[in-house]
């Protein structure tokens, strides 16, 4: 992997989905931009519905167009069969070091096969300048659409993968603006996380939430991937564990 201090370009990308399960829910629509990194800007930027078979516009999948807005309909007239091979083509086009993404496990899980060994990195880790202080960085304002908020960011349509891309582009920029280092930011985003199971009794959800653990009701385990060394500093007991 090129060290990151030699990245020259990352391709941000966001993808809608017809569900949360990356073994039988599809893409809906997907977004990248390229970022230059020392230009601190957007040089080029994409996005595209995915033209899905009749078979995959079930009732079931209809009910994410409340999430994502986005008329299940309208991917009988995408050209774009899939979405993985599009996206490796622009990011090569775009000659991009590493996939960025705000909570970047889920589009790896549905983009993983683009990434041509590129890393990814998760946006929502970065230390952001104003961002509200947890364990990691946050608070309740982790959404991407909170951290925009706070760094006076305006949010035109959130949940569309285009409107994403360009707030998390823009984000970036007011960051170096406020005199972040983007290679700093990129460095702490991406060191090395574990999957950390958390051993808490109930009345302890508030905080698990406020430090961004996810509850997994089929496990029934409160969960979050996060370097160790933070870990280390959750004020309630953890475990590490697997995904």
């Amino acid at each position: 992997m090129t060290p990151i201090e030699d990245w020259k370009r990352l391709a941000i990308v966001d993808v809608e989905t017809t569900g949360l399960d990356p073994t039988k829910d599809h893409v809906v629509e997907t977004a990248i931009g390229i970022w230059d990194i020392g230009h601190r800007c957007l040089v080029d930027v994409c996005s595209f519905v995915t033209q899905l078979p009749d078979e995959a516009l079930t009732d079931e999948a209809r009910k994410s167009e409340a999430v994502h807005g986005l008329p299940l309909d309208m991917c009988r007239l995408g050209r774009v069969p899939d979405p993985r091979s599009y996206a490796s083509k622009v990011a090569r086009a775009g000659y991009a070091d590493a996939w960025l993404a705000y909570n970047a496990d889920f589009d790896q899980s549905f983009l993983g096969d683009a990434a041509d060994r590129r890393p990814w990195v998760d946006v929502q880790e970065m230390p952001w300048p104003k961002t509200i202080t947890a364990v990691g960085n946050g608070g309740a304002g982790r959404s991407l659409v909170a951290v925009a908020l706070a760094h006076g960011v305006p949010v035109v349509n959130a949940h569309r993968a285009l409107s994403d891309v360009l707030t998390t582009a823009r984000l970036l920029e007011r960051a170096c603006e406020l005199g972040a280092d983007p290679f700093a930011l990129l460095a702490y985003a991406a060191r090395p996380r574990a999957f950390v199971i958390a051993d808490a009794p109930r009345s302890q959800n508030d905080t698990l939430k406020a430090n961004f653990f996810r509850w997994n009701p089929d496990r029934q385990i409160w969960w979050r991937k996060m370097p160790l060394e933070d870990a280390a500093k959750l004020p309630f007991r953890w475990h590490e564990g697997r995904a």
